[in-house]
This record gives structure tokens, C-alpha cells and sequence, in this order.
């Protein structure tokens, strides 16, 4: 070896940071979205110009960060919903920027969410491994078939509407690390160093020598020795799925764990051994066929306000005479029909403040916050969105008759002539109030009584001249 000293352009500062937004920490990871480029989607191979990813790079921010696209039986959903977010939110994006043919941004997650959506997220951001991701929006093709750095694309995406950003821990992005996008893609800033290479082994300083180049890598420096990082989750199911791949039966990988991995194969799951060596993954071991098991643990409920175990038909009857609500002895079957949870969600909510829980002056105004976030009134259609998928027809079947009952009680005061209030007065009205406003213009009714004036003059039989007609004799036995 006669080189001793050789220059390396590798990544070494970390830029994952901690932050704040509207009082809350948040854990900022950097990212490339989109690059440039022919990229393979739900639409086929589709060119994205950067025309277009540069045009308003900030109507990505806010938008939500999700671990996987959502889907409802199996087709892409937005992820803008209240049960989505719920589900899969893990974060936002934030100050989105266009540079050299990439569409960058921050991921700013939440912590406490990350652990509870997909805690694979935060061991990434832990080791300083990167991720596939993947956008989720909405855009127009431009019937345009040809050709860009010798690949072929059928259309070019325009007009880009963002919706979200999907997290893949174990799945390949369409426009994926190899494509030169990532989570924790800008995971460093680019630093050349010098190291004295004669004390490394020959095969340590070829493989430096042709590896010059760090484009998609990460290195790690320990006691004057570069050691590769471990692959990524989903490089590490790729070769797994390889290995177990025999052209003739279909093989799923279920989960990857450090050492063994689980798989399925004709409906039986099978637990199986690897290990790693030089990017190398190899199997060990027997194959042993298991069973999945699925633990439920009781949840501990701290807030009072929850109820542990309900008497559903009480806890309906004192929803109604609750007078902070608007429930009647008619909701009742409505009511019974809904779930706990909802009802329980349904309950008012009273501000009780203790003496000890008098907050100081120092935490009035976040307490003041907190509570008017509590006070918010949902909309219908907030709280028809919120009820139990299989309740939610029966809530709309009812609100679109109680609408009908409301639209001729309307039209029945209205063309009332003695009616004064207008549509839009009458629309603020509930029905019971209609209907009694209906019931008021019909007014009393009146006694009808016989009138006989066009009868004959009635017949003076004072002195009884006249003998009356005698009666028919009826014989029923004839």
C-alpha cells in the first residue's frame, strides 16, 4: 500500500433537532419528499417535472405525516379525516423548500404519538438509519408519453394538491431512497476529512477506496474504523423474501425482529433465524411453526369523568333530563342504539375548580386555553363523523327526516297569509316549535249548526183535523 493519507467526503453532524410549535415539543427530522423524475405510482410511471415541484413548495406544510397511505377496503383514502388522523398522524410538515431538483421539508413529529402509531419510527431517528416515504396527493396528467434520463413515462403529473406524507417502515416508496428521497435523507451536513490509512487493513482500505462516493450511505467513525450502518428495515425483508422465494410457492414475511423473523406460508406462520454479515443476510437454523397470539390488557381510566361499567338505560334516561342537552323521550331508541363511548363523550362536562386546583397566575391563560378547546360545540356533521361506523347511516337517515318534517312545516306556515316571520326565521326554529306555530294558525274549530231555512213552512194541526197516517204494520213471519 503506498497511499497514506486519502481525502473522504462523508456525513458526520447530525441535524435532527428538538423544537416547539404552540407550546408543544416536537421532534424535527428532515426529509426529501419528491425529486425530479420518472416515478412509478397508482397512475404507472408518471414524469414530475420541477417546474411543477417547485411551484408552491409551501402548500406542503401542515399537511399530516402518517405511518402508511391510509385505505378503507383496499382504496386510498385521504388522510384529512378525524378517524385517519387518529389512527395513523404521527407529525406534520413544515417548511417546505425547493432546492436543486428536490422538494425538502421537516418532519416535526410528536413524540408521544410516534411511540404509540409505530415505535419503528423513532429506533430509525434513534440509530440515524433512514426510511422509504411516500406522498399522498392529488394531481392532473398531461397526456405527454416520453422519455427522461432514459426512462420511459406515460404522463406528466401537474397541478399538485398535497394531502399527507406516508412513513414506510418496511415498504418501498414510489419515489424511493434509491431515488434520492428519504426520511432522515439530510440526516448530516457533507464534511471532507483526512485519515491516515496506513494502519487499515487492506481489505478495510480497498473497500474506502471504491466507496469514495457516500450518495445513500451512512458512515459512522469509531477508533480510526468506518463500519457501515446496518440495513434498513425494508432492505432486510427485500433479502429475507428472496431467500425464501422459490419461484413456486407465495411466501409473506408477517415481522422482522433482530435476530429471527416471522413468515407465512399455506395459512401457517413459521418462525425462522438470520443474521447479517457485510450486507450479507443468510438464514439459520430450523424453521419452527408458531402461533400468533394477541394480548388485550384492561385499560386503567384515572379520569372521572369516564364510566368504567354503565347501566345503559339509566345513563340514557339522565342524558335527557339533563337540561344542559337537547335530548328528548323520543331520542330515546336513537340513543340506545349508540355506542358507550359515544355516549359517554355526549355527557356535559362541568368545570369544577378546587381549592388546591386554583391555578396561578402563571397558568391562567393555558388553563383558559385548554378549557375553550373543551367548550367547543361539534357540528352535525363533526359529531355524525365521530359516531360508530355502523350507526352513522342511521344518524343521517334521521336527520334528513327530521329536515323533511321541518321543510313542510314551513311551507305550511308560510303560505299562511297571517304569517309574519320569514323562511329564515322559521329555518332557526326546532320542530317542536313548528308544529305548534302550525297548530296556532289553524285556530279553534267552530260548532257547525243545522240550517233549515230551505225547508217547508211547518204545518198548524192545532185542531187536529188532520188524522195522521197510521204505521205499517211489519209481519216477519211471512
Amino acid at each position: 500500500m503506498t497511499e497514506k493519507l486519502r481525502h473522504f467526503t462523508i456525513n458526520l453532524t447530525p441535524v435532527v433537532r428538538h423544537d416547539q410549535m404552540e407550546g408543544k415539543d416536537y421532534l424535527v427530522v428532515p426529509m426529501v419528499m419528491l425529486t425530479e423524475g420518472v416515478h412509478q405510482g397508482t397512475s404507472g410511471p408518471l414524469y414530475y417535472p420541477k417546474d411543477e415541484l417547485s411551484k408552491i413548495p409551501a402548500i406542503w406544510n401542515h399537511k399530516p405525516v402518517v405511518v402508511y397511505h391510509p385505505q378503507i377496503n383496499g382504496q386510498g383514502v385521504s388522510a384529512c379525516d378525524p378517524d385517519i388522523l387518529t389512527t395513523y398522524k404521527i407529525g406534520v410538515i413544515m417548511n417546505t423548500v425547493y432546492e436543486n431538483g428536490k422538494l425538502k421539508a421537516e418532519a416535526w413529529l410528536d413524540p408521544d404519538r410516534v411511540s404509540v402509531v409505530d415505535e419503528r419510527v423513532m429506533k430509525a431517528i434513534e440509530d440515524n438509519v433512514m426510511m422509504e416515504l411516500s406522498t399522498g396527493l392529488f394531481t392532473d396528467l398531461r397526456d405527454e408519453e416520453g422519455d427522461w434520463n432514459d426512462e420511459h413515462y406515460n404522463a406528466v403529473a401537474i397541478n399538485y394538491r398535497p394531502d399527507h406524507l406516508a412513513i414506510l417502515p418496511d415498504q418501498i416508496g414510489a419515489c424511493s431512497l434509491a431515488d434520492g428521497a428519504g426520511f432522515l435523507r439530510m440526516n448530516s451536513e457533507t464534511k471532507t476529512v483526512s485519515f491516515d490509512c496506513s494502519s487499515f487493513s487492506p481489505q478495510a482500505y480497498n473497500y474506502m477506496t471504491d466507496n469514495t462516493s457516500v450518495y445513500g450511505e451512512a458512515w459512522n467513525h469509531w477508533s480510526g474504523v468506518f463500519i457501515k450502518n446496518e440495513l434498513a428495515h425494508g432492505e432486510i425483508r427485500e433479502k429475507l423474501r428472496a431467500l425464501l422465494d422459490k419461484g413456486t410457492e407465495w411466501v409473506y414475511i408477517e415481522d422482522v425482529f433482530d435476530d429471527y423473523f416471522i413468515y407465512e406460508k399455506d395459512e401457517i406462520l413459521y418462525k425462522q433465524g438470520y443474521s447479517i454479515e457485510n450486507d450479507s443476510v443468510s438464514l439459520s437454523g430450523l424453521s419452527m411453526q408458531v402461533t400468533k397470539v394477541v394480548e388485550y390488557k384492561e385499560q386503567v381510566i384515572v379520569n372521572s369523568r369516564k364510566v368504567k361499567t354503565m347501566d345503559k338505560k339509566k345513563f340514557v334516561a339522565d342524558l335527557i333530563a339533563n337540561e344542559s342537552t337537547q335530548w328528548e323521550e323520543a331520542d330515546t331508541e336513537t340513543l340506545m342504539a349508540m355506542d358507550e363511548k359515544v355516549l359517554e363523550k355526549m355527557t356535559p362536562v362541568a368545570n369544577e375548580v378546587t381549592e388546591e386546583e386554583t391555578p396561578t397566575e402563571e397558568t391562567t391563560e393555558e388553563t383558559s386555553v385548554v378549557d375553550n378547546k373543551e367548550k367547543k360545540e361539534l357540528t352535525v356533521n363533526e359529531y355524525i363523523a365521530q359516531a360508530p361506523e355502523g350507526l352513522r347511516d342511521v344518524l343521517r337517515n334521521g336527520l334528513d327526516t327530521y329536515n323533511a318534517e321541518k321543510q313542510t312545516l314551513i311551507s305550511k306556515l308560510t303560505a299562511n297569509k297571517k304569517c309574519l316571520f320569514t323562511k329564515e326565521q322559521l329555518s332557526k326554529k326546532d320542530n317542536k316549535e313548528l308544529k305548534a306555530l302550525v297548530t296556532l294558525a289553524a285556530g279553534e274549530k267552530k260548532e257547525v249548526k243545522p240550517d233549515y231555512s230551505g225547508n217547508a213552512d211547518p204545518v198548524d194541526n192545532t185542531d187536529h183535523t188532520e188524522e195522521p197516517l197510521p204505521a205499517p204494520a211489519m209481519s216477519f213471519g211471512e
